[in-house]
């Protein structure tokens, strides 16, 4: 089937005119300028169709009638708009599964559709119908960004205004440390139709070098710093790069207190040195971007920090906003280039060539940029709105039943496919066992469990509150159970997931307890000699079985609860 077909006039006996035509002639005879007959006969539209038309008698469009009338598509087109508003867009595929749960909670059968479930093209017909709508590429954030509310952005706002007070926008700067990555990206090719493997030679690899960049509202981009993963800094890495740059490294390749500490005192205060005034400082609240020496400094060069609100940065952070994308966009390009015309990754001394050119590139709209990054995030000027609008607030409810049944399946979409409940893990807890010490299953179970094995009816009441070791060690006293020593181990919870089964003796047994002592399902700790050392190391294991109780040296058949290495 042609996706793109496009009816042609005159290519059937009826309707042979537009919509724009046709609304002329009602429109000529609504105003008395030419009758039903002379419209007919002007317009070539038959005489009752403008009949119909002008007394309102046939308001529906020829052919098939659409499966949604009017207001149910407008109310599905804004359910699917508030969906997107929270952070839960609808693929294409989704939205025919609402109109599926919608048209099943109607009880209305579509023979058109299988199983209720609309097509593809129907999907393109409704958003052609429903203008507002597009399909774009979305943009992943996380839970805790989307959770930002409208109390949160509205308190940050408030403080923010008390610090801008008296302070010019020349003295305003908002900074963010951003990756370059050595990855070009996926791009759209042009191969064989059909082809399921469409490669493109070109190397890229997960490197990365971190570049802290600021700017303020008037437009001023701050020269780059630039940090590499190492442990000493070479010539080479730092030549033909951008004016004024300046370089660092650190082991782990991103900023720390100390290369946070060298970027304010080579860029920030070089820039604050010829302000008059109040200066200040937007940015994220890392802890290593605040540190005891950086804020003595701005104490004495009247500079005062203010930090953004917790995972707001996608919305508050003008170099997020409006300055990155566009500079990425062009680092992705300039990547490629290079890489079509060499192999391997780029090294750290071809860094600061890249950057330049990615910088000088974008120079002509980065003023900008950053001028709209600082108004739409409403620092400059001051406006909270322009933040608040892209935080969602709550929807007021339609009335109508058939708004309350889209709603509901669109509900009940989200509830199922788009936002299953958690499975949440149980925290592992540290396992209190004396090295060498033989320990029982109670040891490490939950009160109903240790209940269970004492094998006798317990109060849980009489013990709230408590925490699980004393609460064993009560309850088994209560019932006069005899109850193995505890004490702490360096052992961590053991997984359950892989077993290694062996033989062990006394000599295998750290200390006590001896063999003949130990009992199946006991745990134990097996000391385990590193081969060519001297080296001990202490692995946990239940006892499955003991061999040969009767002779002078039985065997303990074990499974160690801790992955062996290889």
């Amino acid at each position: 089937m042609v996706r793109s077909y496009k009816r042609q006039l005159g290519s059937r006996p009826y309707q042979n005119y537009s919509v724009e035509v046709l609304r002329a002639a009602v429109a000529d005879v609504k105003s008395n300028k030419k009758s039903i007959r002379e419209a007919s006969e002007f317009y070539g539209i038959p005489k009752s169709t403008i009949g119909d038309k002008v007394k309102g008698t046939h308001d529906k469009n020829p052919g098939r009638q659409p499966v949604l009338n009017t207001d149910e598509e407008a109310n599905l087109a804004h359910g699917i708009s508030t969906a997107a508003t929270w952070g839960f867009p609808l693929v294409e595929y989704d939205v025919r599964k609402v109109v599926q749960s919608y048209l099943n909670r109607k009880g209305v059968q579509i023979d058109r559709f299988s199983d209720n479930l609309p097509g593809v093209d129907w999907v393109k017909k409704f958003l052609s119908r429903n203008r507002q709508l597009s399909v774009r590429l979305a943009q992943n954030i996380k839970r805790s960004r989307a959770s930002v509310n409208h109390a949160t952005i509205q308190q940050y706002f408030d403080e923010l205004k008390i610090s801008l007070e008296g302070v010019p926008p020349e003295n305003i700067i908002n900074y963010d440390e951003t990756n370059f990555s050595d990855d070009p990206g996926r791009v759209k090719i042009v191969c064989k139709r059909g082809s399921k493997n469409c490669d493109r030679v070109i190397d890229a690899t997960k490197t990365s070098i971190s570049v802290m960049m600021a700017a303020s509202p008037s437009g001023t981009l701050l020269p780059p710093f630039v940090v590499y993963k190492a442990k000493h800094r070479y010539q080479e890495w730092e030549e033909n790069g951008p004016l004024g740059c300046r370089y660092s490294c650190t082991p782990s390749g991103w900023f720390d207190a100390r290369a946070f500490g060298e970027w304010f005192q080579e860029i920030v205060l070089p820039y604050y040195r010829n302000k008059e005034g109040k200066k200040l400082m937007i940015g994220d609240n890392l802890s290593s971007h605040i540190t005891l020496d950086v804020i003595q400094k701005c104490e004495e060069n009247n500079i005062t920090f203010a930090l953004l609100p917790a995972n707001s940065t996608h919305v508050c952070q003008p170099l997020d906003v409006a300055y990155f994308g566009p500079l990425k966009k062009c680092w992705r390009r300039i990547l490629t280039d290079w890489k079509l015309k060499r192999r391997g990754p780029f090294q750290k001394s071809d860094f600061p060539t890249l950057l330049n050119r990615t910088l000088n590139e974008i120079k002509a709209t980065s003023e900008k940029n950053i001028i709209s990054g600082f108004r739409a995030t409403g620092i400059w000027p001051l406006n909270a709105d322009q933040v608040l609008k892209r935080i969602p607030r709550q929807q007021d409810e339609n009335n109508d039943p058939n708004a309350s049944l889209l709603s509901d399946s669109l509900l009940d979409f989200l509830k199922t496919s788009r936002m299953p409940e958690p499975k949440r893990k149980t925290k592992r807890k540290r396992i209190n066992v004396t090295a060498g010490k033989a320990v029982e299953i109670r040891d490490f179970s939950a009160p109903e469990a240790i209940l269970n094995q004492v094998g006798q009816e317990v109060d849980l009441e009489d013990f709230d509150d408590e925490p699980l070791s004393v609460m064993r060690d009560q309850i088994l006293e209560k019932k006069r159970l005899d109850l193995l020593e505890a004490g702490p181990s360096h052992h961590d919870d053991f997984p359950t997931e892989h077993f290694e089964e062996e033989n062990l003796t006394d000599s295998n047994l750290k200390d006590k307890p001896e063999v003949q002592n130990v009992k199946p399902g006991m745990f134990v700790i097996v000391k385990v000699p590193i081969e060519h050392s001297s080296d001990i190391k202490y692995y946990a294991a239940k006892v499955i079985e003991k061999v040969g109780e009767d002779t002078e040296s039985p065997l303990l058949q074990v499974r160690f609860l801790r992955k062996k290495k290889d």
